[in-house]
């Protein structure tokens, strides 16, 4: 009976184990998910204050493997045992993705020119489309 008892108690405190790890899991995720959201504005603005085209190049391919790791966290996020609400979340979240990502590869691909009038119209879509999303994106997390 004693046996069973705590075999029982055991199990219940492995589960709370497993579901505290997953949770953390799920945390940090979302937090480089958010990290790395950031990161991209900050290397389209870089973009927008450097002269020199071969850094700007730099800068561009950079925002693409910040792209690639964002995918990754978010693949590896969804492959996780989600709540109904984080699954809502998500889906919410990838309709702003959707309309973030464009617009952050256009602004970039304004900067790579290297005209002024582009320059502008690159920090305007930075400035007044993208990051409001991207507090949004934050703010929804």
């Amino acid at each position: 009976m004693i046996w069973g008892v705590n075999f029982f108690f055991s199990y219940k405190l492995y589960e709370n184990l497993e579901n505290n790890v997953i949770s953390g899991k799920k945390m940090q995720l979302m937090s480089n998910m958010i990290v790395t959201v950031r990161q991209r504005s900050k290397i389209t603005n870089q973009m927008l204050i450097t002269e020199d085209i071969f850094e700007r190049d730099e800068l561009l391919m950079k925002l693409d493997s910040q792209a690639s790791t964002y995918t990754v966290q978010r693949e590896t996020f969804l492959a996780l045992p989600l709540t109904e609400d984080e699954r809502n979340r998500s889906a919410q979240q990838d309709v702003l993705v959707c309309d973030i990502v464009p617009r952050l590869r256009h602004a970039a691909e304004l900067a790579m020119t290297g005209e002024d009038e582009d320059f502008n119209e690159s920090k305007r879509i930075l400035y007044d489309d993208v990051m409001p999303r991207q507090e949004q994106l934050i703010i929804n997390r």
